[in-house]
């Protein structure tokens, strides 16, 4: 299957990271050259080959390569800054996004990223079994039963207060969220929402259709971009 990057999940994200991007752009280190390079492998440690990577900074800036068959990639002349967006996709694994902070020096040229893709057989669960029993569930106990990978989603938290939760792609490209209550102590890490309950659970399907449950429960733009295939 030929990837588009338009229909990786991650695209759902635009508006966040463009606007972190502003805002992080304002706070770089000129502009200096940096070299980035990493390396990306399955999780056995397996090395990759043939994996688009595309690197995000602010201001417009876009640049994509692909993995050798070491499953090593490099980006050289990059402008410094304080983040940087990478996306990586490949057929048959789980797309990834990822936004790394770093502390750019002046000393500082070169930026080593290590990244884990999971195959989506890995993933698959029966999502027409998901339903209103699930509710209650603990976001522990719900990341096992629905075989999310905490590494692979992203923690929900727009607009600050009113919809929290994690947002996940499950192995048959359904989105996935989890709400929890507005109250819970989010801070932002998977180790502070363990332990609470499920208050609401959104599906959306890649043919675009949506199932929802729980009351009270807010949808906040979540969508599937793989629907935008279809319409």
């Amino acid at each position: 299957m030929f990837v588009k990057w338009h229909v990786v999940r991650h695209c759902m994200k635009t508006l966040y990271i463009i606007s972190t991007l502003i805002l992080l752009t304002s706070l770089s280190y000129g502009q200096k050259a940096v070299t980035i390079f990493g390396k990306v492998t399955e999780q056995n440690g397996k090395h990759l080959q043939g994996v688009t990577i595309r690197i995000l900074l602010g201001g417009g800036y876009d640049k994509t390569t692909s993995t050798e068959n070491s499953g090593s990639f490099t980006f050289v002349k990059i402008k410094k800054d304080n983040s940087y967006v990478i996306s990586c996709a490949k057929s048959g694994y789980l797309s990834k996004t990822e936004i790394y902070r770093q502390n750019i020096t002046k000393s500082k040229d070169t930026v080593f990223i290590s990244i884990q893709l999971r195959q989506r057989n890995v993933a698959i669960i029966n999502t027409s079994q998901i339903s209103d029993k699930d509710l209650g569930l603990t976001i522990e106990k719900a990341i096992k039963k629905f075989k999310i990978d905490t590494t692979e989603c992203m923690l929900q938290n727009e607009p600050p207060g009113i919809s929290r939760g994690i947002e996940a792609e499950l192995g048959d490209s359904t989105i996935i969220y989890l709400q929890i209550p507005r109250k819970a102590n989010f801070n932002n890490h998977f180790s502070n929402i363990l332990n609470e309950k499920i208050t609401g659970i959104g599906l959306a399907f890649p043919d675009c259709s949506k199932k929802q449950f729980g009351t009270n429960f807010v949808w906040w733009g979540i969508r599937n971009a793989y629907c935008d295939q279809n319409e």
